[in-house]
């Protein structure tokens, strides 16, 4: 259970409550025993089948209340007994899930999901939005579905002038206008278009995390496995995470997807997911050595076909305008500050002994995000365990060295690590423990 430790951990270093540099050496102590563990290099077969502090973190996950990131939903649900009755709810629900059996665990396992979702609802329709990250993404989505470009245009700048010179490069300030269109790539653009049409595109998040329960639910075989499933929406920094309107939800389903189509072995879902992944976030790209133990148990065409249909995909849009994709896509991605709150390790030796040059900040993430990536991709055995963990692992390297390291970017960390502890029994690697269900 190294990786599921690691997952919730992190989530719970992003609260970012211990010095910067505790917290990145301990996240990179737990990275490297999560590579180890799962590159097979011995240290899973040292390790008790199922880890109590897991059982203990998850625990008190499920059972906190969560107020601070739940006050938006407290604003908009009338009195405050309504949103700690829903959040109670969900907590007695969710143990019902996890420990009983046949249909009442499936019923309580709908019920979690549908207070939790009414919970999620409420804090997207309380929460204004708070960053850039909104404003590109609904930017983008108005010029698509009016038949305009996406990438190439400006936004409204939120920030003042002091955040300004924190967040922004000078160059990709004007008048107050940020010179960015959309800055991901086109998979995650479509990808946002249901919830947009909906009224918000942070529905479609919501939604995303709603089915990512469902899909690890379906990837579990052991109570522990039933038990992690109910992260994805009722860990601590979910709300923030929809609220906020970042877009890791949609990767999240992604990596999930995956991981349930390479277990099932299911070819055409499997090669949507994969075209997904290598169309949403730039941060894939480097670690695309997870796709090995996707070969290994679905077969090249698979993974041949997901490849092509992400290239197509990207090349429509780079064709229908080739400057302005690579400015918002490409470009800018250099060009953006070091950031010294970054959940790092190398802002976090860089904010002690002073910032690294910029080849160090440009090479090491990628090379560190490959090289861990081919080392768990190549090494671990096929199957769904093994690609997500090379996923998973290659982005937490590649965050570990990077000058900007967020939350958000770290939501994808733990979605690739909870699906490869959850996978882990079903791939063989250790002992099923518990009835399957």
């Amino acid at each position: 259970m190294v990786l599921a430790t690691t997952a919730v951990v992190v989530a719970f270093q992003n609260q970012q409550s211990a010095h910067p540099l505790v917290q990145a050496l301990l996240l990179t102590v737990l990275c490297l025993l999560s590579v180890a563990a799962a590159s097979g290099l011995g240290l899973a077969q040292r390790l008790p089948g199922r880890s109590g502090l897991v059982v203990v973190q998850v625990l008190v996950s499920l059972c906190a209340l969560r107020a601070g990131h739940f006050e938006a939903a407290l604003s908009v649900a009338g009195p405050p007994a309504l949103a700690a009755a829903l959040s109670w709810g969900a907590v007695l629900a969710a143990l019902v899930a996890i420990w009983a059996r046949g249909p009442r665990a499936a019923v309580a396992f709908w019920v979690t999901l549908a207070l939790q979702g009414v919970m999620l609802a409420l804090v997207v329709h309380a929460t204004p939005y708070l960053d850039d990250v909104p404003l590109y993404v609904t930017g983008g989505l108005h010029d698509l579905v009016h038949g305009h470009l996406p990438y190439g245009g400006s936004v409204p700048n939120p920030f003042d002038a002091q955040e300004t010179a924190r967040y922004l490069a000078p160059e990709l300030v004007r008048d107050g206008r940020i010179l960015i269109g959309f800055p991901y790539l086109p998979g995650m653009l479509l990808a946002e278009v249901p919830g947009y049409l909906a009224g918000d595109y942070r529905y479609g998040h919501l939604a995303a995390l709603l089915l990512l329960v469902v899909v690890w639910r379906r990837l579990s075989v052991d109570r522990t496995g039933r038990m992690l499933a109910l992260l994805a929406v009722m860990s601590p920094y979910t709300a923030r995470l929809v609220g906020a309107g970042w877009v890791e939800p949609l990767v999240m389903l992604g990596v999930g997807v995956l991981a349930l189509a390479v277990a099932r072995g299911w070819e055409a879902r499997g090669v949507l997911a994969i075209a997904f992944l290598l169309a949403s976030k730039q941060y894939v790209a480097p670690v695309v050595a997870f796709l090995v133990p996707v070969w290994r148990r679905l077969g090249l065409r698979v993974v041949v076909a997901g490849v092509l249909l992400a290239g197509v995909l990207t090349l429509v849009f780079l064709a229908w305008g080739p400057r302005d994709f690579w400015h918002d896509v490409v470009a800018t991605q250099p060009l953006q500050p070091y950031r010294p709150e970054s959940v790092s390790l190398m802002v976090a030796l860089g904010n002690e002994w002073g910032v690294p040059p910029s080849w160090a900040l440009t090479v090491l993430p990628l090379a560190g995000g490959v090289l861990v990536s081919a080392l768990v991709g190549l090494r671990g055995r096929p199957g769904a365990t093994t690609s997500a963990a090379a996923l998973a692992l290659g982005v937490f390297v590649t965050l570990l060295l990077s000058k900007q390291a967020f939350m958000n970017y770290y939501a994808t960390v733990v979605a690739g690590l909870l699906t490869a502890a959850i996978a882990w029994p079903r791939d063989g690697h250790g002992a099923v423990e518990g009835e399957a269900g």
